[in-house]
């Protein structure tokens, strides 16, 4: 059995470009012969009719002006008509025969019947015309034999024939002509498919560089392309991730254990002694690690199970200034001030988890901001809400900005700030459950804003 998968984009454009022409021209075909027999038909039968009528208003216009037949006259007369298919007896009111052309022009009868495959002119159809002679009173009867209009005559053959072979010509050319368009259809639509087809497979096997050999074609195709390097540019940007947080995992693990380990093996090999200061030490370094585990797991479990939110209606004021006074000790030790400007502006959301967005962003602020700095929140609007934290700190860098939400990324490791980086993702995430949005806008040393939008109630 044929595995119709295999077959390729343009082998399928072909087909379907050649069936969607062949089968018109086929039916045009069938259509135009049909109906050049049908009107060619009636063209005959027309003709026939004039031909007959012509020639009993000529024979009536000579007999009401000659009393007799002149014999050269009827020879001449009759052979015009007879190479026009039509033989001409005259018979009396009495039904003698007056004159034949069969009679009395028999050569050239014969030989136009010859022409015409005749055998005997009785199989022919024949028409009977009642003539009134000159004023004598008395009439004659033209009785014209001639060929049934269905049956063709060799210049009516041979006019069909060219008429088919110009159909049946123009049916090839428009065959050839289309099979040439879809050759080219199918090749300029699959070309740049298949060259993007290349491209992802580049794609996914770790290959990001531009794909600088693509043309524009259809606007389908040029979005599809956008689409894939705007895909590539993710990806990459996720590789990169992903091994600097591999670095960052190994490096927070690796400086915390390396603390303990060698603290351990001192206090074993008796270098220090084993006092409270030096456990308070590996105390230390172990719930750092053990904060890093755990952010970690609240992570998973706002990405996972935790979604379901215990919605209630939270004055942001109130919710914020108690937040900050949490924090009331360490902007005392780094002289920080520190404030919340807000009407009783109310939104409807989990306060449990919007106290830890607030925290995690104080927390992030304390880390950057030198002593006697400022930090604020200043609170507005109605639908949506928006919140702004600011901080005279640091700042980040305007390369860093669009990844510093990003799992476990840290916009300065040179720095040996505490954290596991994992803080502003759980704000995203937290904030994404409530349809809220954050983004940062930074002048590093001068000012950072994270601005946060809610819904209004």
């Amino acid at each position: 059995m044929v595995d119709k998968s295999r077959y390729s984009i343009a082998g399928r454009l072909m087909f379907y470009s050649a069936v969607s022409v062949i089968i018109p021209v086929l039916i045009m075909g069938v259509l135009f012969t049909s109906f050049l027999n049908s009107r060619f038909r009636e063209y005959l039968i027309q003709e026939n009719n004039r031909i007959r009528e012509e020639l009993v208003s000529n024979l009536t216009q000579y007999l009401e002006k000659n009393m007799t037949l002149d014999q050269t006259w009827m020879e001449q007369f009759s052979n015009v008509y007879m190479e026009q298919g039509m033989f001409i007896s005259l018979n009396s009111e009495d039904g003698n025969l007056m004159w034949s052309c069969l009679l009395n022009n028999s050569e050239i009868c014969s030989m136009h019947m010859e022409e015409r495959n005749l055998d005997f002119i009785d199989n022919l159809q024949t028409a009977t015309y009642e003539v009134p002679i000159g004023a004598s009173g008395h009439f004659t009867y033209i009785n014209i034999s001639y060929i049934p209009p269905d049956e063709y005559s060799g210049n009516d053959l041979f006019f069909l024939m060219e008429m088919f072979k110009m159909l049946l010509l123009s049916m090839v050319i428009s065959l050839i002509v289309s099979a040439v368009a879809s050759v080219f259809l199918s090749k300029s639509m699959s070309r740049p498919l298949e060259n993007l087809a290349r491209y992802a497979v580049r794609l996914a096997s770790h290959d990001y560089r531009a794909f600088d050999s693509f043309h524009k074609s259809t606007k389908e195709i040029d979005e599809l392309h956008s689409a894939i390097d705007q895909l590539a540019h993710s990806l990459e940007s996720q590789e990169k991730l992903r091994k600097r947080l591999t670095t960052d995992i190994s490096h927070e693990l690796r400086t915390h254990l390396t603390t303990i380990q060698s603290s351990l093996e001192a206090m074993i090999d008796g270098i220090w002694p084993s006092d409270k200061e030096r456990l308070e030490g590996c105390h230390d370094e172990i719930l750092r690690l053990g904060r890093l585990v755990s952010g970690l797991d609240d992570l998973h479990s706002y990405d996972t199970a935790i979604k379901i939110i215990d919605k209630s209606r939270i004055n942001l004021k109130k919710s914020l200034t108690s937040v900050f006074q949490l924090f009331e000790n360490d902007f005392q030790k780094k002289g920080i001030k520190w404030k919340v400007e807000s009407d009783n502006i109310f939104i409807t959301g989990d306060e449990g988890k919007l106290k830890q967005v607030w925290i995690n962003l104080l927390t992030n602020s304390l880390k950057f901001v030198e002593t006697n700095g400022e930090i604020s929140v200043t609170i507005s609007g109605i639908n949506p809400v928006q919140l702004i934290f600011t901080d005279n700190g640091r700042g980040i860098d305007a390369e860093d900005i669009p990844n510093i939400f990003e799992r476990f990324y840290k916009a300065d490791i040179s720095r040996n700030f505490y954290g596991s980086g994992l803080g502003l993702s759980i704000v995203r995430e937290i904030l994404e459950l409530h349809e809220g949005t954050i983004k940062v806008e930074s002048i590093p040393n001068i000012r950072t804003d994270f601005i946060i939008e809610f819904p209004g109630e």
